[in-house]
This record gives structure tokens, C-alpha cells and sequence, in this order.
């Protein structure tokens, strides 16, 4: 699961720390229905991508845990 795939509910973290009304909601910006998947490009260039982004990736884990981690039992300070 990706960055794009947790933003709701990152949203709805930030929207609980805020005290920011439930009815608001993300403008959604650069949807793309033509961008080829990952397992449709070639073994070559996946294995590049993965070369080139595995620092990244290694970030990326490491921030998703740590957000289900501080998130797993949230509680609002003025709840």
C-alpha cells in the first residue's frame, strides 16, 4: 500500500488533531486513468525503478510504520 493509498486516512488523523470539521474533504488534483501499471512496464525498466527507488522505499516503511504506530490507539487531547 501506497502514500496515495493511506491519504484519507492521514487526512482523517490530522482532521481529528485539528479539530477540523468532518465535512471537509481533499480537492483530488492530477487523476490519471491512461498511466500504465507497474507490472505492465518492462522487467527491465521495473528492475530499474527499484534500483533507482529503494532508498525511498526503505523511507517509506519505515514512515508507514510509524504512522500505525502512533495512530494504532489515538485519542484527541479534547476528547
Amino acid at each position: 500500500m501506497g502514500v496515495t493509498e493511506r491519504l484519507e486516512e492521514f487526512v482523517e488523523v490530522i482532521k481529528r488533531v485539528f479539530n477540523i470539521p468532518e465535512d471537509v474533504r481533499l480537492k483530488r488534483y492530477n487523476v490519471i486513468s491512461k498511466r500504465m501499471k507497474f507490472s505492465e512496464l518492462s522487467s527491465h525498466l521495473q528492475e530499474r525503478i527499484l534500483e533507482l527507488t529503494s532508498v525511498d522505499m526503505e523511507l517509506w516503511r519505515y514512515a508507514n510504520e510509524l504512522f500505525d504506530t502512533k495512530t494504532k490507539n489515538f485519542v484527541p487531547l479534547n476528547s
